[in-house]
């Protein structure tokens, strides 16, 4: 599971820097001190879906009721 949440987290966080950058509209190698700074708090806000995915009930995959997560409480009671 762990694995599939990182995952999620690195695609959300490219989407994300890469919105980002093309937003800005320059070049990479032209960004100032500014524009970057705006690269790094949108990477930062990359993480709030995943959180809010892990926190949902309703979510199968990553949630709090997940079925791997579910696996793992019944094996530490046996």
């Amino acid at each position: 599971m762990k694995k599939q949440v990182v995952l999620s987290y690195l695609q959300s966080l490219l989407a994300t820097a890469l919105t980002a950058a093309l937003a800005i509209g320059k070049s990479p190698l032209d960004f100032t001190s500014v524009d970057l700074k705006i690269v790094v708090i949108s990477v930062c806000i990359a993480f709030i879906p995943v959180v809010i995915r892990a926190l949902s009930k309703n979510d199968t995959a990553f949630g709090i009721n997940s079925d791997s997560r579910k696996l793992q409480v019944s094996s530490k009671q046996d």
